[in-house]
């Protein structure tokens, strides 16, 4: 058996639903991630919430992604990655996206670093994930959600990555105002050689025997 095959069993006994809630100003960062977790076995669905995903010539429903969620048939692209679905807008607390998510082992929402409405997905184990680059109106962006979900003791992990000077901005503004709770959950992946790769394997538990959240 592949190593990746077996990577995926052992990541499905564990029968965890991931969330991951990518917010980066670049387009690639969720295709990225979508093909690293798929290579380790992983059925993806990523989520495209800008209409910045969809594929290029692919066809559009007539309804909407409430009216898809409502009637249990959202209308799925098929990517190199998984699935791709095209909802604007779309948050993870969405009714009916849970009935319809334990198909796929993660699901991940493409968001840009311009604020936007957030809710974390019931029953999933969330994740905050920040691409980051110099720009102040994405690290105030960043940090205000982070503290957001902080307060509401929301179960979540954040991972930083992108530009490594942000990254330990944030992450010193993190523990510093809001203390170890946020920073139990808080991973800093800047500056790896393979970011992708470490989180993948975090997730999978695959990282000293742990289950799979950050």
């Amino acid at each position: 058996m592949r190593a990746d095959q077996a990577a995926g069993l052992r990541r499905r006994a564990l029968a965890q639903l991931n969330c991951i809630h990518c917010f980066s100003a670049s387009t690639t960062t969720s295709p990225q991630l979508a093909s690293t977790l798929q290579a380790r076995g992983w059925q993806i669905l990523l989520i495209d919430t800008e209409g910045r995903q969809s594929v290029q010539g692919g066809t559009r429903s007539l309804f909407d992604w409430r009216r898809q969620l409502a009637h249990g048939h959202p209308h799925l692209h098929a990517a190199a990655h998984g699935d791709c679905w095209h909802a604007p807008g779309l948050r993870a607390d969405a009714s009916g996206l849970v009935a319809f998510a334990h198909r796929y082992d993660c699901l991940l929402l493409d968001r840009n670093l311009t604020g936007g409405d957030w809710a974390p997905m019931p029953e999933a184990a969330n994740l905050l994930l920040f691409d980051l680059s110099p720009d102040s109106h994405a690290m105030q962006f960043a940090y205000a959600l982070v503290k957001s979900a902080s307060t509401r003791h929301t179960d979540c992990a954040i991972v930083l990555l992108g530009d490594t000077q942000a990254c330990h901005r944030l992450q010193s503004a993190i523990l510093h105002f809001m203390g170890p709770v946020s920073g139990r959950m808080l991973v800093n992946i800047a500056g790896e050689v393979d970011p992708f790769g470490m989180l993948a394997v975090r997730m999978a538990g695959e990282e000293k025997g742990r289950s799979a959240r950050c």
